[in-house]
C-alpha cells in the first residue's frame, strides 16, 4: 500500500517512454501534456540522495504505476510487476523526504495547471451561449447548447447532442423569422420554423432561410468550435487554422477558437508564439483580449512561454484591460512562488506599456499586496519613471514604504525608489512622499538617507520643502555626512520664514551638537529678513562656542534692524558659555548697530565682563566701540559703566 500511495503522488514525476507525455481526455481532443524531461531533472537531484540502485528501481516502479493508472487512456504497452521485478519488490530507498515532497508539489502544480486550461477549453464547447447582434437593417439572436456538429462544408447542422438545442431568430424591418432545432430521442433532428409567431413548414422556406442565415451565424459564433478546428488542422495545420479563425467576424468567437487551439494536441511551443501574435493582430476588442489572456495564463506558464504571453498583453490598447491582466497574473500562486527574475523583467516591460498612470498605480499596489518584490533595481526604477502623474507616482512610492513592506526591499531597491521621488513634478506630492518615507527613517541605510536628502533639495516650494525636512527635529541623526546633506537641502528654501522655521526645528534633533552649528549658520545666510534671522540666531545662541563665535557674529552683523541686532547680542551674553573671550567679536558686531540707544545698551551689557577680564586690550576695544555712539549722553553712559 505504501508503494501505491507514493506512486500516485509521484505520478507526474517519472516516465521513460519519451520526453513529452500526452494523455488524451476521453470524449475530447484535449490532452494533458507532461514534460517528462524537465521533471526528470528534478527527480535526478533527489536520486543523488538515494542509493543508486534503489533510485533506479524506484523510477522503474513509478513507470509501472503510471502505465497502470493511465490504462484508460490506452497506453502503448504495460509491463507487469512480475516482469519488472523477477526477484521481488526492492526495499524502500533511503531518500530525503523534504526534497521528494517539494518535487511532488511542483509536478502536481504543473499537471493541475494543464488540466485547468483543458477544462476551460472543454467548457466553451458545452455551455449554453446566447449571441445578439443588431444594426440599422436587422437584428438576430442565436441560442445554442450542447455538442453541435456541422457538415464538411459548414453550411448545415447534422447533429445535436441529447438535451442540446440550436435557436436562431432574425428580425428584418419588423419581420421576424425563427428556427428551433432539437434532437429527437433517436438522434434525428426536429425543425420548428416560425414566421412571426406562426409555426410554418420547415421545407422549403425554412430550409432555404437556414441556408441563408447559417453562414452568418457560423462566422460570428463558436458553434462546433472543436470540430471546426480539427477540420482545419487536418486540412493545413496551424497556419490554415489561424487563417480560418482570422476570417471570423466576432472577437468573442475568435477568443473561443484561439483558446481551444492553444490546447490542441498537435500544438507545439513555436506554434503558441504564432497563435499569440495572431490573437493580438486579429482581435480588436481590448475586453476580448483581456478575457483571452486571463483564461490562458496557466498554459503559457506551464509551457514556459511567459515572454510571449506578456508581449501579447502589452499589445492591448486599453490600459484598464492591461491592468486587469497583470493584476490577475500577480494573484496566481504559481507566479508568486516560482517567479524568476527574467519573468519579472518581462512582466515589467508589459507594465511599462500601460499608458494610464492610475492603472499602473493599481497594478503596483496589487503586486506588493501579493508579496512580489523580486524586481531588479533597474526595473523598479523603470517602473517608477514610467508613471507620469505626480499623484500616482507619489501613491505608488508611498505604498512601497508602508511599514508592512519596507523591510521586504533590498537596500539598492530602496535607494532607487527614493531617487525616483526627484522626478515628482508637484512640490506638494513630492513633499507628501518624502514625509511618508521619513516615517521609516530609522530603517533606511546611510545611502538611502543621503538619497532622501538629495531628493528633498529638488522640491521647489519653500513651504513643501520645510514640511519634507520637518522629520529632522525628531530623528536622532549623528552621522556627519547626513547632517551636512540636510543643511545643503535647507539652503534651497527661499522663504525667510520657512528657512527660520526649518533651522529652529533642527535644534530639537536629539543628535544636534557643535558639529551642526557651522552648517546652521551657513544656511542662515539665506535669511534676508531681520526678524527671521534674529529668531534663528537667538535659537542657536546656547550652542555657540568660542570656535564658531566669529561666524555667528558675522551673521549678526547682517541684521539690518538695530532692535533685532541688539536682541541677538544681548541673548548671547545671557548664555552660560559666554566669557570675556567672546568680547572682541561681540564688540565688533555691536558697532554695526545704527541706533545710538540700541548700540549703547548692547555695549554697556558687557561692561562687567570687560572689568572682570582685567585685560587692557579688551578694555581698549570696549572704549573704541563706545566712541562710535553718536549720542554723547549714551556714549558717556557706556564709558561710565567701566568705573561703576
Amino acid at each position: 500500500m505504501k508503494y501505491l500511495l507514493l506512486s500516485l503522488l509521484l505520478l507526474p514525476l517519472f516516465s521513460s517512454a519519451q520526453d513529452i507525455q500526452r494523455v488524451q481526455i476521453p470524449g475530447t481532443d484535449s490532452v494533458i501534456v507532461i514534460n517528462v524531461k524537465e521533471i526528470r531533472e528534478e527527480a535526478e537531484k533527489v536520486a543523488e540522495e538515494a542509493r543508486k540502485m534503489a533510485a533506479e528501481h524506484q523510477e522503474q516502479q513509478m513507470e509501472v504505476f503510471i502505465k497502470a493508472f493511465a490504462e484508460d487512456f490506452e497506453p502503448e504497452s504495460v509491463i507487469t510487476i512480475e516482469e519488472l521485478f523477477p526477484e521481488g519488490m526492492p526495499d524502500a530507498p533511503d531518500i530525503d523526504v523534504e526534497v521528494i515532497q517539494e518535487c511532488i508539489q511542483q509536478a502536481q502544480e504543473q499537471l493541475e495547471l494543464q488540466q485547468e486550461e483543458i477544462q476551460l477549453a472543454i467548457e466553451i464547447a458545452h455551455r449554453n451561449k446566447i449571441h445578439y447582434e443588431k444594426n440599422f437593417f436587422y437584428s438576430y439572436r442565436v441560442d445554442y447548447e450542447g455538442d453541435i456538429a456541422l457538415n464538411e462544408d459548414e453550411n448545415d447542422i447534422i447533429k445535436i447532442s441529447e438535451g442540446g438545442k440550436f435557436v436562431v431568430e432574425k428580425r428584418t424591418f419588423g419581420n421576424l423569422r425563427k428556427l428551433v432545432i432539437q434532437p429527437s430521442s433517436n438522434g434525428d433532428l426536429i425543425y420548428k420554423y416560425y414566421e412571426g409567431n406562426k409555426l410554418m413548414p420547415f421545407k422549403p422556406d425554412g430550409e432555404n432561410w437556414l441556408k441563408d442565415v447559417l453562414p452568418e451565424v457560423i462566422k460570428t459564433n463558436a458553434i462546433a468550435a472543436e470540430d471546426r478546428i480539427n477540420r482545419q488542422m487536418k486540412k493545413g495545420g496551424v497556419s490554415s487554422t489561424l487563417k480560418y479563425i482570422s476570417s471570423l467576424d466576432s472577437d468573442v468567437a475568435k477568443v473561443a477558437f484561439y483558446r481551444i487551439l492553444l490546447n490542441h494536441k498537435k500544438i507545439k511551443n513555436s506554434d503558441i508564439v504564432s497563435i499569440t501574435d495572431n490573437v493580438v493582430k486579429n482581435i480588436s476588442s481590448s475586453s476580448s483580449l483581456e478575457k483571452y489572456f486571463k483564461s490562458t495564463f496557466a498554459t503559457y506558464y506551464n509551457k514556459k512561454l511567459l515572454s510571449s504571453y506578456f508581449n501579447g498583453i502589452s499589445k492591448i490598447s486599453s490600459s484598464s484591460s492591461k491592468e486587469q491582466c497583470l493584476i490577475y497574473v500577480v494573484s496566481r500562486k504559481e507566479f508568486q512562488n516560482n517567479l524568476s527574475k527574467e519573468d519579472m523583467k518581462e512582466w515589467v516591460d508589459c507594465y511599462i506599456s500601460i499608458t494610464s498612470s492610475f492603472s499602473k498605480r493599481k497594478v503596483f499596489a496589487n503586486t506588493l499586496g501579493n508579496g512580489i518584490f523580486q524586481f531588479y533595481p533597474a526595473d523598479l526604477e523603470r517602473m517608477m519613471q514610467s508613471i507620469s502623474s505626480s499623484f500616482d507616482k507619489r501613491n505608488s512610492i508611498e505604498e512601497a514604504f508602508k511599514a508592512k513592506y519596507v523591510n521586504r526591499w533590498s537596500d539598492e531597491q530602496v535607494v532607487r525608489l527614493i531617487e525616483q521621488t526627484s522626478s515628482i513634478s508637484s512640490s506638494f506630492d513630492h513633499s507628501q512622499t518624502m514625509e511618508a518615507i521619513a516615517e521609516e527613517w530609522d530603517n533606511l541605510s546611510l545611502a538611502a538617507q543621503m538619497a532622501f536628502l538629495e531628493s528633498c533639495s529638488h522640491i521647489s516650494s519653500s513651504f513643501d520643502l520645510r514640511k519634507a525636512l520637518a522629520f529632522y527635529g525628531k530623528a536622532n541623526i549623528e552621522d556627519k555626512a547626513v547632517k551636512k546633506a540636510y543643511y545643503e537641502a535647507v539652503k534651497n528654501i527661499s522663504s525667510d520664514f520657512d528657512m527660520k522655521s526649518t533651522l529652529s526645528n533642527s535644534i530639537h534633533n536629539p543628535g544636534f551638537n557643535e558639529f551642526d552649528v557651522p552648517y546652521f549658520l551657513e544656511a542662515s545666510q539665506g535669511i534676508s529678513s531681520s526678524f527671521d534671522k534674529k529668531n534663528a540666531l537667538m535659537d542657536i545662541a546656547p550652542y555657540i562656542q568660542l570656535s564658531n563665535a566669529p561666524q555667528y557674529f558675522d551673521e549678526v552683523k547682517k541684521i539690518s534692524s538695530s532692535f533685532d541686532k541688539k536682541s541677538v547680542l544681548m541673548k548671547i551674553v545671557d548664555q552660560d558659555n559666554f566669557t570675556y573671550e567672546f568680547l572682541p567679536t561681540y564688540l565688533s558686531a555691536s558697532t554695526t548697530i545704527s541706533s545710538s540707544f540700541d548700540k549703547a545698551g548692547t555695549i554697556k551689557k558687557v561692561a562687567p565682563f570687560v572689568i572682570a577680564s582685567k585685560n587692557e586690550e579688551i578694555k581698549n576695544e570696549y572704549v573704541k566701540a563706545a566712541k562710535t555712539i553718536s549720542s554723547s549722553t549714551e556714549r558717556n553712559a557706556v564709558l561710565g559703566a567701566l568705573y561703576e
